[in-house]
């Protein structure tokens, strides 16, 4: 291949290869901004305790996102209530549409059993599922000491920040678009000097 149309091939891969793989229409919706906070309001969970675990979901972007929020317990916790959810005796999941800025708490109250001696902290789970997804969106947890067992605090983030997927496939895409200029350039120097020695 002539030198001039390898150069050419290099430098376009580069523009092409930033856009994103899925066009975005103009009317397409902004990447759900949510965020979910978990706390049972007590630092330290006992047998025969009964706690209430509050999970809040919050939109904080321009669109209303139907959800499906889903609290996860210990098998040694028995969920007792939770309004408005869909309950079983270890969760509880709720469907709710959050209007643009709107700010939810789902409550869910359970009793405290035999805790096992393999756990170091009582630990529930908060989802947060969109539409029908499979995958949740975004989590966070609650965990907290059992008397009698030695175990450090750990930070659990209550926070998880949402990426939109596009931004990803536009970075990936301008990287493999460096890399082929690169191995263009490459190849060239590597001609120069062949053709540089043969002239020798």
């Amino acid at each position: 291949m002539p030198l001039a149309r390898l150069l050419v091939a290099a430098l376009v891969a580069v523009p092409l290869a930033a856009v994103p793989l899925v066009p975005a229409a103009a009317d397409t919706p902004a990447a759900p901004q949510l965020s979910v906070t978990m706390s049972n309001g007590t630092e330290v969970v006992h047998r025969g305790q009964t706690v209430t675990y509050a999970t809040t979901v919050t939109n904080s972007g321009s669109d209303a996102v139907l959800t499906r929020v889903v609290a996860d317990l210990p098998d040694y916790l028995t969920a007792n209530s939770a309004k408005g959810a869909e309950l079983t005796p270890h969760a509880a999941r709720w469907t709710e549409t959050l209007e643009p800025g709107a700010k939810k708490t789902f409550r869910v109250s359970a009793s405290v059993g035999a805790i096992p001696k393999r756990d170091v902290r009582v630990t529930a789970l908060a989802s947060v599922y969109l539409g029908e997804e499979k995958s949740p969106l975004i989590r966070t947890a609650d965990a907290d000491r059992i008397p009698g067992v030695a175990d450090a605090p750990t930070e659990i983030p209550g926070v998880t920040t949402v990426v939109a997927p596009r931004i990803l496939l536009t970075i990936g895409g301008l990287v493999v678009g460096l890399a082929l200029l690169a191995a263009a350039l490459i190849l060239v120097l590597r001609r120069r000097h062949r053709y540089t020695g043969r002239a020798h």
